[in-house]
């Protein structure tokens, strides 16, 4: 009866402790850079005109970056992870030329990161090489 009762009380302690752990969950870890864009270009659709941005990655399950400038949220885009077989050495825009010629964003890289975040539907990542 003693063994019962006690897996009783720690099912019922689990449980009381279970909204908790899914609320530190959904509060998912972020990163946020600034990033220059130093081309007119499209994202997902979305006009962006050359300047400064501010990024950040909402971490989870389902990554997502958020676009910003001066405070006003400009894009938000569901991305994929791409390993980077080195270090990346600065924050970083990649564009690929686009259907017309037009620029478009491709993928954003955290100085330090190991990892690339690739537009989601987007198969290639093209770094920029022009300042």
């Amino acid at each position: 009866m003693r063994v019962i009762t006690s897996g009783i009380l720690s099912l019922a302690v689990a449980l009381a402790a279970a909204p908790g752990a899914a609320a530190r969950q959904a509060a998912a870890p972020s990163r946020k850079a600034t990033v220059d864009v130093r081309l007119d270009a499209t994202v997902a659709g979305q006009r962006l005109e050359r300047g400064t941005y501010q990024v950040e990655l909402v971490d989870g399950a389902e990554p997502v970056l958020v676009l910003s400038k001066n405070r006003r949220e400009v894009a938000r885009l569901r991305v994929d992870r791409k390993d980077l077989e080195f270090e990346s050495p600065y924050d970083q825009v990649s564009y690929t030329t686009a259907e017309g010629g037009g620029r478009e964003v491709v993928a954003i890289t955290f100085k330090k990161g190991r990892e690339a975040f690739v537009v989601s539907g987007l198969a290639q990542v093209a770094n920029a090489t022009e300042p």
